[in-house]
């Protein structure tokens, strides 16, 4: 069996990680020194997916902001992986961010609600299959409210979804 300190796929981490997504912005002595996407984070730290990955062992401040939560804390590297991302350990989290960080896991880690759940309070369709027919259509319809309002909503969509069933 191969130790955990040699196995760089092992699974380390106390604490779960959740779903997210946020910003990041990396400092070193209050320097802003990187930025990425924070696309995992639990009590004990975050992935952040960025082109500038720093080295194993570097520490930071990140400044995150997930689900319109502003986090501030000390990390180090603790898994580099360049061009793609880096897993971060937090270190240093005063008592004020640890409560922020703790509020938000929670939230991240009640089950949302199902698509299906979704539609029916909004009177979407569940499912719809569009054909090679009505594709023009859609799609014309489509282009037609963005040019009107500058903008497609959900709802915009779900309309025209169900008038070319």
């Amino acid at each position: 069996m191969i130790e955990d300190s040699k196995n760089p796929f092992a699974e380390r981490r106390q604490h779960p990680r959740h779903r997210c997504e946020g910003a990041a912005e990396l400092l070193q002595d209050g320097k802003r020194c990187g930025w990425g996407t924070v696309t995992d984070i639990g009590r004990g730290g975050c992935y952040i997916e960025s082109a500038q990955a720093l080295p194993v062992g570097s520490d930071v401040q990140l400044r995150l902001t997930i689900a319109n939560v502003a986090l501030f804390v000390g990390a180090k590297v603790a898994f580099s992986d360049p061009q793609l991302g880096m897993g971060m350990e937090f270190r240093v989290v005063p008592q004020e961010q640890g409560s922020k960080l703790a509020g938000l896991i929670e939230k991240l880690a009640v089950p949302q609600v199902s698509a299906t759940s979704r539609g029916m309070q909004t009177g979407a369709i569940e499912s719809i299959r569009i054909t090679e027919e009505s594709a023009p259509v859609i799609l014309a319809e489509i282009m037609k409210r963005i040019n009107g309002k500058g903008v497609l909503t959900r709802q915009d969509l779900v309309e025209i979804l169900n008038a070319n069933k």
